[in-house]
């Protein structure tokens, strides 16, 4: 049944000063309504490249984001308010009861634990519900085209930012560098020049308690110069890591296959599949639009306004992965880091409540709750016309989506149905026909590919950093490395600057986090290398890889501050297994570790 314009304005929001009582509702997480006939897909979020097309649309998030901004900081439904779940200022939201005995609160995130995808699903949504209500009751007030106002309040959903699509790791203009926008503002709709609310957010009052500096800035700020957003050094930071978080984002959907490998960046034991996992990825995206400002440190990252726009496109990205992994789902874990919300060593599974979100006056939404985005009222672009009920379908379709969007160019090439050479380098070898393989693919259809694990401890330095990888030669000026010809990805730590208040920091202190970057595409490159077999490797990667750290401001780090650093070589061997247009990489046999290849260096592998 179609819901009425009217009903998808209404909700309440509650004072966080209000006492909440059995009397007091709390403000409930539904997600926006669905203005849409029963049976028919919901409304899609869009990219944002698409979504700042659309006048409307753009026009009433700009102006609903504006008013989440000027709401009162005690309002739960203020900006603040919703950014504040994610980290400081360490605070009951929604009316919340604490869990734990009084003093010991640290806040609700749950980073490194195989809940961090579902419970950022509900804190997204949370945001979404809130800004489409501001857009209904801001499109109740224009005066012309009214029908066509209200329509597109209906519709809009929380865009997202596609950082792994080709071009498409530099955000536009209109979120990153103008200072001033074309919107149509109420109540005549009338092309009219605003201050752009993409840029930052303004704090109305410093948040007490935060580590330097930013107990010092009034806005949010990304990759700080002077007390001001340097719009250049964030540009570029995006766009030299373009390459590596194409491979990293494909490899995620088509090497990892379980959900402790997929959920999160924790490192516990061996290493499996060599891909990073959803919450490593996303880790270096906030370090990369961060750069030393909000959003590269977990106790303030969710006030950046970017923030939702990732956090849309790593839902999108579970979205996808879940559609390729039908019968994966949370898997009982243990949350030894306990929060406001859970208490020290608590089992953690799928029925777990996804503390502060609640779906009623009583409960919470749980992961068990979230593996529908339909019923979510959302849906993405790349289910156009997909039967979500039919998984081999799905499965294929998102396979599909998955080559076209982010398959690396020189797997591409080396694992084509036509033999070729797998780069334009004369000396590479050619790689067998892989057309029609089984769906156990054997060895001699396989081509190895090959990685960088990283493994660190990032409690050993005081924030977020770096680990940035190299093939040949490191330019001996740091604000220099990632702009190097050598330079291949980064591995990111995505820590708190106010940790001595973060139960989930404190907790985790000895926990080790993990990542990969893929050197595939710059071995291939180099004319050194000739060819993807061990034996021509591994004297190739002894001579020229590299590592250098660095904190999220670009500061250089000395290897020896960090003592549980360690770099190690892995191959895998992969094959392609699908049908046309569909294929998806395997993995042929388990992974190698080439330890020797880094030994005995500082930050390289430990001889077992």
């Amino acid at each position: 049944m179609v819901e009425s314009f009217q009903e998808l304005a209404i909700f309440s929001c509650y004072p966080m000063g209000l006492l909440f009582s059995k009397t007091t509702p709390r403000f409930v997480v539904t997600g926006p309504p669905n203005p849409r006939e029963e049976g028919t897909p919901p409304p899609k979020r869009l990219n944002i490249v698409d979504f700042i097309k659309d006048e409307r649309m753009f026009s009433l998030y700009v102006q609903s984001l504006q008013a989440m901004y000027h709401a009162g900081e005690d309002d739960v439904c203020s900006y603040f308010q919703l950014a504040s779940i994610h980290g400081m200022p360490y605070v009951p939201w929604n009316g919340h009861a604490n869990k734990k005995p009084a003093g010991t609160f640290g806040g609700y995130c749950v980073h490194r634990t195989s809940l961090f995808p579902t419970w950022h699903r509900f804190h997204t949504l949370a945001f979404e519900q809130v800004l489409q209500s501001h857009a209904a009751r801001i499109a109740e007030e224009y005066t012309t085209e009214t029908a066509e106002w209200r329509q597109a309040a209906a519709e809009i959903r929380q865009p997202f930012w596609d950082w792994a699509a080709p071009g498409q790791a530099v955000l536009p203009d209109e979120i990153i560098r103008l200072s001033k926008i074309v919107i149509r503002v109420k109540p005549d709709g009338k092309p009219t020049e605003v201050d752009n609310p993409f840029l930052a957010y303004t704090f109305k009052t410093i948040i007490p308690g935060c580590a330097p500096p930013f107990d010092k800035w009034k806005t949010t700020l990304r990759h700080p110069k002077d007390n001001q957003s340097d719009v250049d050094a964030l540009a570029g930071a995006l766009a030299e890591n373009q390459e590596s978080l194409t491979s990293q984002t494909y490899f995620m959907f088509t090497l990892l296959s379980t959900w402790p490998g997929f959920s999160n960046a924790r490192a516990d034991g061996p290493s499996g599949n060599p891909a990073t996992s959803l919450e490593g990825i996303h880790n270096t995206i906030h370090d990369l639009i961060g750069g030393g400002g909000h959003a590269g440190d977990v106790s303030v990252a969710g006030f950046d306004p970017i923030f939702y726009m990732l956090h849309a496109n790593t839902d999108r990205y579970l979205s996808l992965w879940a559609a390729l992994h039908p019968d994966v789902w949370v898997t009982e874990d243990h949350q030894a880091d306990g929060t406001f919300a859970y208490p020290d060593n608590a089992t953690i599974d799928i029925d777990t409540p996804l503390y502060p979100f609640p779906n009623s006056q009583d409960t919470y939404w749980t992961s068990h709750d979230s593996t529908d985005i339909i019923r979510l009222r959302y849906t993405y672009p790349e289910f156009d016309g997909l039967d979500m009920n039919d998984r081999d379908a799905l499965r294929k379709g998102i396979s599909k989506v998955v080559r076209q969007l982010y398959m690396p160019h020189y797997l591409a090439t080396s694992l084509s149905p036509a033999d070729r050479p797998i780069t334009t380098a004369n000396k590479m070898t050619t790689i067998p026909t892989v057309t029609d393989t089984p769906a156990t693919p054997t060895s001699d259809l396989a081509v190895w590919e090959w990685s960088a694990r990283v493994r660190v401890k990032q409690s050993e330095l005081p924030g977020s950093f770096q680990v940035l990888v190299f093939l040949g030669p490191v330019p001996s000026e740091p604000a220099e490395w990632a702009r190097a010809p050598s330079y291949v990805g980064a591995f990111s730590a995505f820590a708190n600057g106010s940790a001595a208040r973060c139960a989930n920091c404190i907790e985790r202190a000895d926990a080790a986090t993990e990542g990969y970057v893929h050197l595939q595409g710059a071995i291939a490159r180099n004319p050194a290398a000739c060819s993807f077999e061990p034996g021509d490797v591994r004297p190739f990667l002894a001579d020229e890889l590299g590592w250098r750290v660095q904190m999220a401001d670009g500061t250089p780090v000395p290897l020896e501050r960090l003592p549980s650093l360690e770099v190690m070589v892995v191959a895998v061997r992969l094959a392609m297994a699908g049908g046309e247009g569909e294929a998806l990489p395997v993995q042929v046999g388990e992974p190698v570790h080439h330890r020797d290849v880094t030994s005995g260096r500082l930050g390289g592998a430990r001889l077992e």
